[in-house]
This record gives C-alpha cells, structure tokens and sequence, in this order.
C-alpha cells in the first residue's frame, strides 16, 4: 500500500493551491495520520469505517489485510460497495447507519440526488436540518448501536473512522461515558458543526471533554 510521506503531502499543497489554515492543516495531519496508521495494519487487526460511501476508504483499510466493518446506510452507496469490496473475504458490509442507539430512523438525501448520486451521496444525513438535504427525500434505514457492537468484537478496534454526518457527537459521548473508547486504537471523526448549527455546543463541549481527559487516541479534525 503506498503511504505518503511529508514530501508528497506538499506536493499536495502545491497543486492544489491550497493555503495553510489552522483548520486545514488540522485536517491533513488527521489524514496523514490515519494513512501512516492504515500502513501498519495487519491480518490480526480490526477496522471500522462508519459512513463508508462508495468505499475509498474501506479499500485502504481492506488493502492492509485487517479484518475491516464497514457501514453505509444509503442504498445506492451501498450497492456500490457489494459490487467492488463484496467479495473481499476481510470485509464486511452492512447497510445500515450507526448511532448510540438501535432504532429505526431516517437518511435524507441531497438535493437533486439522482442527478448525482455518487457525489452527493456524500451530503446524507440523519440530520433533517442539515442545509444540503432535502427532507422530502428522506428513506428509512436501520440504525445500530456501534458501542454495543464494538463491545461484542473478538479483540480490539485498532482504527475507527467515524463520518456519519452529524451523529459524531453522541457516539463519542458514549464511547467516553462507558469507556468502550478503552477498545479503540484510534478514532478518526469528522465534526459537521458548521453545517448543522444544533451541534455547535455540544461538539465544543465534547472538544473540552477529550483534552481534559487526555484522550489522545481521539481525532476530530478529519475534515
């Protein structure tokens, strides 16, 4: 698997002409981070890839020969993943979202999805009032509890990747509250407070929680 090192990140930088803020560099050292992390993995380890979409991250995960959990609720997304990942005997697939919580509940879709549903696929949402969805759109899916479900695994998490547009949050509250965080490598999260103004408070908080608790195994800055 190829891992990149600073130099190709630079490069990077360079041709895409993007300019250093804190808040992009933040993310580039979490996919860096998580990219060094991916190349270390091992048959004898396990992944998890929360919000896999068509799957570009489940394939880095899967190329490393880990045992690799990847969920996406959408069903044209995960269709998509049955027919590249399917027959991977390391991965398992399962069309379902994942929350602190089993239950029912929605995933509205961006508006015009069928004009472009692999890249606006990316938008979903179990958040109606996420701005890029469309709340007429909205399509039932099953939702997990990941806590329990990481409970139950042989051995421990070694990496997490949680983007699962808004539902972050209360998911790594309850890793934290049940100390189910202890069976986790490292998490990688994506935050969407920006989009979705309900989560602002609560994901400040839950920034102020992990630095004083010193949880270093945490990572919200995916992008």
């Amino acid at each position: 698997m190829l891992k990149l090192g600073w130099l190709d990140w630079t490069k990077r930088v360079i041709l895409k002409g993007a300019f250093p803020t804190r808040r992009r560099l933040a993310k580039w050292g979490a996919q860096w981070q998580f990219e060094q992390l991916v190349g270390q993995l091992t048959p004898d380890d396990i992944a998890i890839d929360c919000g896999a979409n068509v799957g570009h991250y489940t394939r880095m995960l899967a190329a490393s020969g880990a045992t690799v959990y990847a969920f996406e609720p959408d069903p044209h997304c995960y269709g998509i993943l049955c027919r590249t990942l399917g027959e991977r005997p390391n991965v398992h697939l399962f069309n379902q979202a994942v929350g602190a919580e089993t239950c029912d509940t929605k995933l509205y879709r961006a508006r015009d999805f069928d004009t472009d549903p692999d890249y606006l696929s990316q938008s979903s949402s179990v958040y109606g009032s996420n701005p890029n969805v469309e709340t007429s759109s909205a399509i039932a899916v099953q939702q997990i509890d990941l806590i329990r479900f990481i409970t139950a695994l042989p051995r421990p998490v070694s990496v997490l990747k949680l983007d699962i547009e808004g539902a972050e949050v209360p998911v790594i509250e309850k890793l934290l509250d049940t100390r189910v965080i202890d069976r986790v490598g490292q998490v990688f999260a994506e935050t969407h407070e920006r989009k979705i103004p309900e989560l602002a408070a609560p994901t400040r908080a839950l920034r102020r929680r992990i630095a004083l608790e010193g949880r270093g195994n945490l990572n919200l800055d995916w992008a």
